[in-house]
């Protein structure tokens, strides 16, 4: 009976640990209005991707805090600085947790959705939009 939960314990976390998203190519995206969020597809490709509706929320939770004007290694309390940081490679090296930078944020890595809109606006020419 110990062997049988051992087993399905081993299996049950094999599964479980297969079931992560990478994202590890990006499609050519069509460009149109604000991106949406949602449950199947995480983002509907078929929209731009906004800097200030899309991305401004969640840099405001999850980075301000270490990095605006005042504080932390990198600003990115605006959009210079921001699309900088992202067109140099590091920003999706940070949220991916790439070996040759930081897990970014700190608390943990942010889920593939999120990531992916990241990603994606990057791919979209990292517009300040």
């Amino acid at each position: 009976m110990i062997k049988f939960y051992l087993y399905f314990t081993v299996l049950l976390t094999l599964f479980v640990s297969c079931t992560k998203e990478k994202v590890t190519s990006l499609e050519p995206i069509p460009y149109g209005s604000d991106v949406i969020m949602n449950n199947q597809n995480c983002i509907d490709t078929n929209n731009q991707v906004s800097y200030s509706s899309d991305l401004v929320p969640i840099l405001s939770s999850k980075c301000y805090s270490c990095h605006d004007a005042t504080s932390g290694q990198y600003n990115l309390s605006d959009y210079t600085h921001f699309a900088l940081f992202a067109n140099s490679g590091q920003l999706v090296g940070c949220l991916t947790n790439d070996p040759n930078y930081s897990l970014m944020p700190i608390s943990g890595m942010m889920d593939s959705c999120t990531i992916k809109l990241f990603k994606v606006w990057v791919h979209q020419g990292a517009l300040n939009n």
